[in-house]
């Protein structure tokens, strides 16, 4: 059963603008940045894909961006296939149901980035 959808799309040169200014930069992990910076020529577009997938998380949860939460522990890694799933660090994991399982699709061009994360109830399926 889907417990929560959530999409979101970021300008990327808008996100850019936001970096500059550095307070953006936090909100990712270290391991976010480095990922990042190892695509000096996709740096910004793959950031901006991790900022949609946060704000899509959130959506999803139906909670909106909260402080009480450390966006930098929402870390959007890449699996060993190079598929992007979500890290949940110690403030995040207890918004998620237990059982559940969160699902994260991203894509982005040179103008912007998108994200879609779904939260499902893993329980009301058999393995």
């Amino acid at each position: 059963m889907i417990l929560g959808i959530g999409t979101d799309i970021v300008e990327v040169a808008e996100l850019e603008r936001r970096l500059e200014r550095g307070w953006l930069l936090r909100v990712f992990s270290e391991a976010e940045r480095a990922y990042a910076d190892e695509r000096p020529k996709r740096r910004v577009q793959t950031l901006a894909a991790r900022w949609a997938a946060k704000e899509a998380f959130a959506k999803a949860l139906g909670t909106g961006i909260r402080t009480e939460w450390n966006l930098a522990e929402l870390e959007v890694i890449n699996n060993d296939g190079g598929k992007p799933e979500f890290r949940l660090g110690p403030s995040v994991r207890d918004l998620v149901p237990e059982g559940a399982r969160v699902h994260v699709s991203l894509s982005h061009t040179t103008t912007y980035a998108t994200a879609v994360v779904i939260i499902e109830n893993a329980q009301a399926f058999p393995p």
